[in-house]
């Protein structure tokens, strides 16, 4: 199993805040009270939230947790 996936998983399943960071040109700006549950700005159109429509981020980051701990209790020792 992949480091990178893992660590992926752990944390933008229980660290990473969608309504405190907003994602602008591959940059992660920390920012408070944001009116949409996630915030990815569009390279193209700095005005434009491409992920304004989305919804259940929590429940995706639950899915994220979930599978972050069945990797860590299956992980086998190198």
């Amino acid at each position: 199993m992949s480091k990178n996936l893992r660590e992926f998983l752990n944390y933008f399943g229980s660290f990473f805040d969608p309504q405190a960071v907003m994602i602008d040109n591959l940059q992660l700006n920390i920012v408070q009270n944001l009116m949409d549950p996630m915030t990815v700005v569009d390279p193209l159109n700095k005005m434009n939230n491409v992920t304004k429509s989305a919804f259940r981020i929590r429940d995706i980051q639950v899915v994220f947790q979930d599978a972050y701990q069945l990797i860590v209790t299956n992980e086998k020792p190198f």
